[in-house]
Parts: C-alpha cells; structure tokens; sequence
C-alpha cells in the first residue's frame, strides 16, 4: 500500500489527476473521502470525542439536540483523502483544506476530475416499463 500522506493542496490536485489517469487506465475506481480534521489533543483530551460528558459538541442528527447558542461554534478544517486500487495495491493521499479556502479547492477539485472522467461508460436503458413487463408475464403463463 502507497501512502503518500498528507500533502499540500496544489500537490494533492496533481497526484489526483494522476490517479485519475491511471485509474482511467487500469478501468478502477477512484474514491473520494471528507471529514472535519480534529487535531488530537494527546495530553487533555478532545471535547469532540467526549460526547457523554460534553454532549454539546456532538452535533450530528444521532445526538438529538436541538441548535442553539450553547453549541460549539468551532470551525474546523477538512480533512479531503483520495484512494484508488484495492488492498495491497491501494495508493492514496490526503491534505487539510482550511474553511476560508475550501470554495476555491472544491472548483479546482470538480474542474480537475471532470477534465479527467473521460472512461465513463453510460448506462444501457431498458426498454419499456411495466407494459413489456405484463406481456412477459401473460406469456409466461401460457
């Protein structure tokens, strides 16, 4: 496995376009992943991960709460991974996309990967609905 770690964002875009290419290629697929980046705080611990305690800064729909100011207003950075190949032959990489900077890397990313999705094959659509389906099944019948 090819782990090229976390990298800054205009490297992160080429090496995309290159596993774009080859994925292209070798016909794989290519995955995208995001996340909020927590940096872990090793010595006092993370409010985020401490939910039963501090459930204020749990704000997923699971949680149950209702947005209000006593919520957490922190912002945090994106976490942005990318992967293509299965197990021993997968290689990806990863960068952290501040807030103020994600619009402008979300337009490079999107301009960059349709550039580069030329190996989609389009989908063969069935022919007829439910009519083709009732005469199938009368002359099944018979």
């Amino acid at each position: 496995m090819a782990n090229d770690g976390c990298i800054e964002q205009a490297a992160f875009l080429e090496k995309a376009e290159e596993y774009f290419k080859e994925a292209n290629k070798r016909g794989i697929a290519v995955r995208l992943t995001m996340k909020r980046f927590i940096q872990p705080d090793l010595v006092e611990g993370n409010p985020e991960f401490n939910t039963s305690e501090l459930p204020k800064f749990d704000i997923s729909k699971e949680s149950g709460i209702t947005v209000d100011d006593t919520i957490s207003q922190v912002t945090y950075d994106v976490l942005v991974r990318i992967s293509y190949g299965v197990k021993a032959h997968k290689t990806k990489c990863s960068t952290i996309v501040k807030v103020e900077n994600f619009d402008k890397f979300w337009q490079d990313y999107c301009s960059m990967a349709k550039s580069n999705m030329n190996g989609l094959v389009k989908k063969k659509k069935k022919k007829g609905g439910k009519a083709v389906i009732k005469n199938k099944a009368k002359k099944a019948k018979k």
